[in-house]
Order: C-alpha cells, then structure tokens, then sequence
C-alpha cells in the first residue's frame, strides 16, 4: 500500500508540473504565445466547452492571432499617415526603390 501511495504522489507531482509549466512553456516558445496566456486560454475555453474546447483552444487562438495580426498590418498599410515613422513592411520596400 505504501507503494502504490508514494507512486501516486509522484504521478500527481509529475502531471502538474508538465501540465502548469513545461506544456505552456513549450507551446509559448513555439507559438510565441506567453504561457500565462496559454493557461488562461485552456481554463476558459474547457469552462465554456468541455473537452472540446481544451484541445481546440490553442489552435482557435493562434488562427485568431494571425488573422488579427495581418489585419493590423493591412490597416497600418492603408492609414500610414497616422503612424509617423511606425512604417509597415509595404513602405519600406517601397521606399528602397531607386528611381532612376
């Protein structure tokens, strides 16, 4: 009995701590995500939709990012006026050009 007390006191052990800190750190690093936000991620979305929400999380929110993302680029591109020197990439490529 003591065996089997002690192998579920480092099961417990081991599943937190890969599951509170190295999975978030891990997928942060590779989503450039912070891990805070990973498990704030997780917690909401398995509250809001179960099973299905802890494993479409992640992806849900790194879709939404990339389209926020290249919405804003998009948006900087348009009303470049209003950023000053905050060029975006179409800018200055365009500004490398040399006219001859």
């Amino acid at each position: 009995p003591w065996m089997l007390l002690k192998l579920a006191v480092v099961w417990t052990l081991v599943q937190f701590v890969e599951g509170h800190f190295i999975s978030p750190n891990i997928m942060g690093k590779t989503l450039k995500i912070h891990p805070l936000t990973i498990i704030f991620i997780l917690l909401c979305a398995g509250k809001l939709l179960g099973i299905v929400g802890v494993i479409l999380g992640i992806p849900g929110y790194a879709i939404l990012k990339v389209l926020v993302t290249h919405l804003f680029q998009l948006f900087k591109r348009r009303y470049n006026r209003f950023y000053g020197n905050d060029v975006g990439e179409y800018d200055i490529k365009e500004s490398n050009k040399i006219v001859e």
